[in-house]
């Protein structure tokens, strides 16, 4: 999604921005009341303070790319320092 691409092109160029602009959203049990109730409320407040968000899932493949573009990057830093 747009919001995925947005939020990995934070990750990896402005990573102090990350949390101040997404948050990976915690499970909430769907099936009680109460439950709902919660993610209701947390998504409230997000949308309240403008930040975007993102689903476990999609936190833990931006997760994964990071990762990998850093280890990229510190290989080719290895690369050039020989």
């Amino acid at each position: 999604s747009l919001d995925t691409g947005t939020a990995f092109h934070c990750r990896v160029l402005e990573p102090e921005e990350f949390s101040k602009r997404f948050i990976i959203a915690p499970e909430f049990n769907r099936r009680t009341s109460a439950g709902k109730e919660e993610e209701k409320t947390f998504l409230e407040e997000c949308a309240r303070t403008g930040i975007t968000v993102l689903t476990a899932e999609e936190g833990r493949k931006i997760e994964l790319m990071y990762q990998s573009v850093m280890a990229l990057t510190e290989c080719i830093a290895g690369e050039v320092d020989q």
